[in-house]
């Protein structure tokens, strides 16, 4: 597996957590709810978009890989 994967992968438990963090965490930042939910939104389904992208990619390495 190559760095640049294994970084996609970290990075998007990072989004995840962020958002999380933000959903379950004290309003630490003094946000209005629909401020803070709006970013949970964004960050948990960027997170989720660059996993399924890291995971796909993985995927087409993996078959090229077994095609040679």
């Amino acid at each position: 597996m190559s760095l640049a994967l294994i970084f996609s992968f970290i990075m998007s438990i990072v989004y995840v957590g962020a958002g999380v963090f933000l959903l379950l965490g004290k309003n630490i930042f003094q946000f209005t709810d629909f401020q803070r939910l709006g970013l949970v939104v964004i960050f948990i389904s960027y997170g989720l978009f660059r996993f399924v992208n890291t995971v796909r990619k993985q995927k087409e390495i993996t078959l090229d890989e077994k095609e040679d």
